[in-house]
């Protein structure tokens, strides 16, 4: 493995089912970048943090051959409340993608695969009703360990109760924003990655001062 300081240059933090794997794949075809594998390790939500940064490049970095910029694509990194401090603490000087879709197709969306996958019996109005039953009540998953109960919980429905919540994006970008500066952060929407996929793709290669160079990507 070639050396260098092991930290991230950037992270696609999320937000589920807006199309961040297809943007992770594209850009880590680009041969200025290397993207972890897989590419949401779970690290800075979970108790894994603890491990450190040298463990998570021996664990999804191991293909690394000296790109000039190195990051994941973890999901949920926008919306675990402390999951940002903890990647500010190890990379504070991260370029950070933001990639946003319609708070109500992208809940709609993650039912419609839950459904699909048998951990979601409900329909869509009732699962959306139980989830904001639940959002009338305390904050949410501020502290790790409810977290990581939650991930590790055997009643999968649990995991299913997060529709409306993972679509609160102001709530998620102030919390970010008071961690990492607006400069080290860029909002893109999943629509500008499916009607302008290479300006879009430019865009962020700018923003990560890398080559806007695309050719060989499919």
């Amino acid at each position: 493995m070639a050396v260098r300081n092991k930290t991230l240059d950037f992270g696609i933090i999320g937000v589920g089912k807006s199309g961040t794997t297809s943007l992770a794949g594209l850009l880590s075809q680009h041969p200025d970048i290397a993207v972890t594998d897989p590419k949401e390790p779970w690290f800075f939500d979970s108790e894994d943090y603890h491990h450190g940064m040298a463990w998570y490049w021996q664990h999804y970095l191991g293909h690394y051959r000296g790109e000039l910029r190195v990051g994941e694509a973890t999901s949920h990194t926008l919306y675990v409340p402390y999951a940002a401090q903890r990647l500010h603490e190890e990379a504070p000087d991260a370029r950070l993608i933001a990639l946003l879709r319609h708070p109500v197709e992208r809940a709609h969306s993650d039912w419609w695969m839950k459904h699909c996958q048998g951990t979601e019996p409900d329909d869509y109005e009732t699962a959306d009703a139980r989830n904001l039953e639940k959002l009338q009540g305390p904050p949410r998953f501020t502290d790790p360990a409810e977290w990581q109960r939650h991930l590790d919980s055997v009643d999968r429905r649990l995991h299913n109760q997060t529709y409306v919540d993972f679509g609160c994006y102001a709530t998620q970008l102030e919390r970010l924003y008071s961690v990492y500066p607006r400069e080290q952060v860029a909002v893109i929407f999943t629509e500008d990655l499916q009607d302008a996929p290479l300006d879009t793709l430019r865009q962020l290669c700018r923003f990560l001062d890398v080559s806007e160079d695309l050719a060989g990507l499919d």
